[in-house]
């Protein structure tokens, strides 16, 4: 009987459906996106429809022989350009052309093989002493091989991640591991329908795309090293894979303010998540040190100023240059990469010049402009630490207002930097009296020192209570306020990441700016803006007197507000139900 299981790469029983064939489901994981058949074939299905004939040798699988040991040829060709001899596994290894090559080629060869008809064709044919079993039961031991191969069998397992983590322990610190399987493609999944020579289990169980294999490689303790053809006339995915380097330090060169810094943070977890044993330290501008001070995910944090003289910025770089980094990531493409001395260096110059920047969020663009061998993180969000010392803090100045913990607390912030971004004052007293009145919340207005002339006059027009927080808070502070509170609604400005970051809803109002590619990552939230069409446009003079603002109505803040906190009640209540 089929039997229902979990994604085999993040464990989680959450998946959408993306086709039936011949009565089989294939679905994706709506977490990590591996595409797997759920139901699929018992373990003892599995066994009897691999023991009635599919690993046989037959008169068919003979006549191939020649071609087979040609192939062979090839391949070991192609390891020959990285390894020469050594140790040499082939997993699912047939009836072993491919290591009776090796074998001529000077490899100390071994081979598993679930089909004993194969394990006795090789013994007698080739005289290699081969294993009929799983690799887990061969009991080989950890690293010992130079060289591990895998063709077209990573789809057939059960558990392809627990196969991976062995193939780590076998593999000697500088071993590699050639892969080749099928590529199902992103368009398949996009289309939702099976691709060209797409096979049903129980022969096919899996079906990988390049990025869930690098995610699953990332799990099991190994990464993508590279391809070994750019040219493939079939859809697979081939390539040398090498064990993951255990420490690594690591440089990235950050943003100079705290939203662009914040939604650096999906492409940072990308970065940890492929060296998670690395040291890693980052270099930002004065605006955003507060954003990575206090964020464990950094072991030091260095402050360049991009005004400051010359004789700092060259004090600067030989102070990185003994640091002596193995890796250098910048995201701001400065010429430091080129002048500490790093082993290797990762910059985005090419990648600016061609990137689509303005239908895309700045977050996933910066992810995705990584190279190829770094996993895409399960969790995507935007990041920032809230520690338990805030919490107390801003919980402490919440009560020297009034504020009770059990109240209810919805966030003005009518500033920004750019004067042209900020909604009327009026309108949003006239927002927070009536939250205020219907919903029984508490108001509180936020903005940064500058800005609290501002927030005074908001609170001064509002019919209702409310308290100015403007430049009271520190960002600690504030981010822990906006974790607590029900709503924030926000200018186009760096609070308004910062809620996305601590998992407040948000309500973003925008007019010059462009919510595509700055608007709210990861996050609950409504967009408020006009329809005329030349928003956004990010001009500084506009003709019509940035009308796009002045043409947002306080019933569609309004509504976008009530919207959010019907759906946080329900939310909150359900929680309360669990």
């Amino acid at each position: 009987m089929p039997t229902c299981v979990k994604c085999n790469l993040c464990g989680t029983d959450d998946a959408e459906l993306l086709f039936t064939e011949k009565g089989w489901y294939i679905v994706k994981c709506r977490r990590c996106g591996l595409v797997y058949a759920n139901p699929r074939p018992s373990s003892d299905e599995l066994r009897e429809f691999y023991r009635e004939g599919y690993a046989r040798v037959g008169p068919n699988y003979l006549a191939k022989r020649e071609s087979k040991l040609r192939r062979a040829r090839r391949e070991l060709r192609k390891i020959a350009r990285y390894k020469k001899k050594g140790k040499l596994l082939d997993i699912g290894c047939g009836a072993g052309f491919f290591l009776k090559e090796a074998q001529k080629n000077g490899w100390d060869v071994f081979g598993v093989d679930l089909s004993q008809s194969m394990i006795e064709y090789a013994k007698k044919e080739f005289g290699l002493n081969l294993f009929a079993g799983t690799l887990s039961q061969a009991h080989f031991p950890a690293n010992y091989f130079d060289v591990i191969t895998m063709y077209d069998l990573l789809e057939h397992l059960e558990n392809p991640l627990g196969t991976l983590k062995e193939i780590a322990k076998i593999l000697k610190r500088d071993g590699l591991l050639l892969i080749v399987t099928p590529d199902f493609g992103e368009r398949a999944i996009a289309q939702r329908t099976p691709p060209e020579d797409f096979r049903t289990p129980p022969e096919h169980l899996y079906y990988f795309t390049h990025q869930s294999l690098r995610n699953m490689l990332n799990k099991a303790g190994l990464e993508y090293f590279r391809q070994t053809s750019r040219i493939n006339l079939k859809p697979i995915i081939k390539f040398f894979v090498k064990k993951k380097e255990e420490s690594k330090k690591v440089l990235i060169i950050c943003a100079s303010c705290l939203g662009d810094m914040l939604l650096l943070t999906p492409a940072i977890r990308a970065i940890k998540e492929k060296y998670p044993g690395a040291s890693l330290t980052v270099l930002v501008g004065p605006r955003a040190r507060e954003a990575v001070e206090n964020n464990p995910w950094f072991s030091e944090v260095v402050t360049w100023d991009k005004k400051s003289p010359l004789s700092k910025k060259l004090n600067l770089i030989k102070e990185l240059k003994k640091k002596h980094f193995d890796l250098v990531v910048d995201f701001r493409n400065t010429l430091f990469p080129f002048f500490i001395g790093a082993k290797e260096k990762i910059t985005f110059f090419r990648k600016e010049l061609f990137s689509r920047k303005n239908k895309i969020n700045e977050a996933e663009r910066r992810l995705r402009m990584l190279p190829f061998s770094f996993p895409v993180p399960g969790d995507k969000s935007l990041f920032f630490p809230v520690s338990e010392k805030n919490q107390v803090s801003i919980q402490g100045i919440l009560k020297n207002y009034g504020i009770e913990p059990e109240e209810k607390i919805v966030i003005l912030n009518p500033g920004a930097n750019w004067e042209a971004k900020r909604w009327k004052k009026e309108s949003f007293a006239e927002v927070g009296d009536k939250l205020s009145g219907e919903y029984k919340t508490k108001i509180v207005i936020i903005g940064g020192k500058k800005e609290k002339n501002l927030a005074e006059e908001v609170k001064n027009l509002m019919k209702e209570e409310a308290v100015n927080l403007a430049g009271k808070t520190t960002l600690g502070e504030l981010a822990a306020l906006l974790e607590r509170s029900s709503l924030l609604i926000t200018n186009d400005t760096g609070p308004m990441h910062l809620a996305s970051a601590v998992k407040c809803p948000v309500v973003a109002i925008y007019g010059p700016g462009n919510w595509l590619r700055y608007g709210p990552y990861e996050n609950r939230c409504r967009i408020v803006r006009s329809n005329l069409p030349c928003s956004p446009c990010n001009v500084i003079r506009c003709k019509r007197n940035f009308l796009c603002m002045r043409l947002i109505k306080v019933s569609d803040v309004l509504q976008a507000a009530e919207e959010l906190l019907r759906d946080c009640h329900v939310r909150l209540k359900r929680t309360r139900n669990d």
